[in-house]
């Protein structure tokens, strides 16, 4: 099945605990896929960034950055934890 989605609704994407799948979270639902998080970014553009080996964040959807406990939340009550190298870059 191929879904259209715009960018505006993706809040993120991570990791699933299921092995090579996928979850993307929107701003009203949650889709889980096979994929991988490298090939993912590869097809986005400037305004998603990878705060983490398992996460890809979409810049637009943050609300608060915690640096001391490399906390972001994101719109839709999303939070996801950020590398130390990672949570520096999203400054730049």
């Amino acid at each position: 099945k191929v879904m259209h989605i715009p960018y505006e609704d993706i809040i993120l994407f991570e990791t699933a605990p299921t092995p090579h799948k996928v979850i993307l979270h929107t701003t009203n639902r949650r889709i889980e896929f096979y994929g991988h998080i490298g090939q993912i970014l590869l097809g986005l553009d400037s305004r998603f960034y990878q705060c983490h080996k398992s996460y890809i964040i979409n810049r637009d959807q943050i609300t608060m950055v915690d640096k001391k406990n490399r906390e972001i939340f994101l719109n839709g009550d999303n939070m996801c934890v950020a590398s130390v190298r990672a949570i520096k870059g999203l400054y730049d």
